[in-house]
């Protein structure tokens, strides 16, 4: 009597070193494919049998402790991890750049791992050459392949998922006009008539708004460090500084931020006890309403939410503080980059004149 042939192979998925196993299932007439989770070959043939005889049996197997760890794990965790273990094989600039695009970008389309396919990268592509151009999305997609590359080569996933690429000749969408113009001057008074503009929270009442824009006039942070500001991470209630690791901030530089009196009011009024403080919202349409009601149409019209950045650069430099202490609450590696933050002013020089009695 012939033998049965076996209803079972081994397959090392390629590039991830992690065995899969393909099972052939008569009463359905297909085969399926299934990750052992395994690198070793005697305990991922162990493994294989084991879902084999459970498929044939008509079970489910459970899901293996690599894609239970994977569902739990945020793309932006997954990117933080492949940052910092790559921090040594690439420059710090790159891997600003590289997590700019994973926590501005990616995470807003794939919650996880597990949501990379091509389908749903495909649906990424077309919503992004709705907004920027080809280029921008090219790289956007070079930086979830080796994402997804390193995952696949821990473990964290079977294998790597088809990203495609940017359909032949799309050019995608050009700004009408740049998104960001340089801040002009705001005097102090400005600023607190802006922020005194902004409701206390959004419209749906999901989000906090006041509350985000002031703490970001008081630390001159960035909007993107504000929107990964993590309790107990970076902060916890009764402290009187910001604890900042390099993988929330854009010059990788990890630094202690001491905080102002009314910052520290401000998260202590939040009442958040874990996770994160703000998360991303688009505050854009609040910011907008909010400059038309506060300042001159001119500097209304050119104002964004990062010249709260610049604003509380120049405002401390008018009040004295050492530019020193300023690059240092700005993050910045050279005193050169604080200075085109500063915006001199009229007010400010007239000021100056009177303090030393040089004008009446």
């Amino acid at each position: 009597m012939a033998s049965r042939k076996r209803s079972w192979s081994l397959r090392l998925a390629p590039r991830a070193k992690t065995w899969s196993v393909r099972i052939w299932l008569p009463h359905e007439g297909r085969t399926i494919e299934l990750s052992t989770g395994e690198r070793d070959p005697e305990k991922a043939h162990l493994r294989g049998a084991q879902l084999a005889a459970e498929q044939l049996a008509g079970k489910a197997p459970p899901p293996s402790p690599r894609s239970s760890t994977c569902e739990r794990m945020s793309i932006v965790d997954a990117g933080a991890k492949w940052l910092e273990a790559s921090s040594g094989r690439i420059g710090e600039r790159t891997v600003g750049a590289y997590a700019q695009v994973i926590n501005s970008h990616l995470a807003k389309t794939f919650e996880s791992l597990l949501d990379v396919s091509h389908n749903s990268v495909r649906g990424y592509i077309d919503a992004r050459l709705r907004v920027v151009q080809t280029p921008s999305v090219r790289h956007e997609l070079s930086v979830l392949r080796q994402l997804t590359l390193w995952a696949a080569e821990q473990g964290l996933i079977s294998e790597p998922p088809n990203v495609p690429g940017v359909p032949r000749g799309a050019l995608g969408t050009a700004f009408e006009r740049r998104r960001r113009v340089k801040a002009d001057e705001y005097s102090p008074d400005e600023i607190r008539a802006f922020i005194a503009a902004l409701p206390e929270q959004s419209l749906d009442g999901v989000f906090v708004v006041r509350a985000r824009l002031e703490l970001q006039y008081e630390t001159a942070l960035r909007s993107s460090t504000l929107d990964r500001l993590s309790v107990p991470e970076h902060w916890r209630p009764g402290e009187r500084q910001l604890r900042l690791a390099r993988m929330v901030l854009k010059s990788r530089r990890a630094y202690t931020l001491p905080l102002t009196d009314r910052a520290v009011e401000i998260l202590t009024s939040l009442r958040v006890t874990s996770g994160l403080v703000f998360g991303w919202h688009d505050y854009t349409e609040y910011v907008r309403a909010a400059a038309e009601q506060a300042m001159p149409q001119d500097k209304a019209e050119k104002f964004a939410q990062i010249h709260l950045r610049s604003a509380r650069a120049t405002h401390l430099l008018e009040m004295g503080v050492p530019l020193g202490v300023v690059q240092q609450m700005l993050g910045h590696n050279r005193a050169t980059t604080t200075d085109r933050y500063v915006r001199t002013s009229v007010r400010a020089t007239e000021q100056a004149l009177r303090k030393f009695g040089l004008r009446r």
